[in-house]
């Protein structure tokens, strides 16, 4: 078996990043950002686009730059591997018109923009957060940069 790859990205208006409630796969019921998998011969960029519109109605031409790559590995009782992911995630800044758009679509039960200095009051993956605070201060957010340097 080889590991999966996974495309997300992290959504800001002004100091709020976009989460999606995931509705399955190995973090449902969790809060994360909008992404999925990339489909054999897609560009990793264009992926994460088409993933963000899917989940969220969110379309946009370009992508503000990456973010962060992590891995997520599950291991059984047995300790052999069940899961694991290699994800690539992007940021990007969008306005109030954008925003506007965002509603709760395939694979995700909910969405909700969050404050990124109150991302700890969210049930998420740690990895998240740390994606979403490395982003933050990638896409010049001062709360986001802040507590993205205490944070490593």
């Amino acid at each position: 078996m080889s590991p999966l790859i996974g495309v997300g990205v992290v959504v800001f208006k002004g100091c709020e990043v976009l989460l999606v409630r995931r509705a399955k796969g190995e973090k449902a019921g969790e809060w994360s950002i909008p992404g999925g998998h990339l489909e054999w011969g897609e560009n990793l960029e264009a992926a994460a686009r088409r993933e963000l519109a899917e989940e969220t109605g969110i379309r946009l031409s370009a992508l503000g730059g990456l973010a962060d790559v992590a891995e997520l590995i599950s291991r059984d009782g047995r300790g052999q591997v069940v899961v694991h992911y290699v994800l690539v995630d992007y940021w990007v800044r969008i306005g109030e018109k954008e925003a506007s758009r965002a509603r709760a679509m395939s694979d995700v039960s909910a969405l909700r923009w969050q404050p990124v200095d109150r991302l700890d009051e969210v049930e998420m993956w740690e990895v998240t957060r740390r994606v979403i605070r490395r982003a933050a201060g990638l896409a010049g957010s001062p709360a986001g940069a802040r507590r993205g340097k205490a944070g490593r």
